[in-house]
């Protein structure tokens, strides 16, 4: 009787799905290339603009230091894609991001 019960919902199941309509939402591949086209639309035109906070210095000599900036933790080891850093001291950090600007975070006394 078990059997016969799980076989009949089975088919239940089926017959429902091949009598569905036709599907309103969208695939993976179409929702992707929505939500990429309506990201290149908000961007379009507009300049990325980046903050940068510079949150702490960990700083034991010239060579060997650590920040963290935006949040986000940087060492004396290592090069990052989004800015390169220069000088690092117990005050201060200077940076030259990107577009070529060299720009100097303090922290707050």
């Amino acid at each position: 009787m078990y059997i016969v019960y799980k076989i009949n919902i089975a088919l239940l199941l089926s017959i429902s799905i091949a009598m569905a309509e036709t599907s309103y939402f969208f695939s993976d591949k179409e929702s992707k290339a929505i939500l990429n086209q309506t990201a290149t639309e908000k961007t379009k035109g507009k300049s990325a603009k980046t903050t940068y906070k510079l949150s702490g210095i960990l700083f034991i000599t010239p060579k060997n230091w650590t920040v963290w900036i935006n949040d986000k933790p940087y060492s004396s080891v290592g090069q990052y894609e989004d800015f390169s850093i220069n000088f690092v001291s117990k005050q201060c950090v200077n940076l030259t991001i990107n577009n070529g600007s060299s720009i100097t975070l303090s922290l707050l006394s």
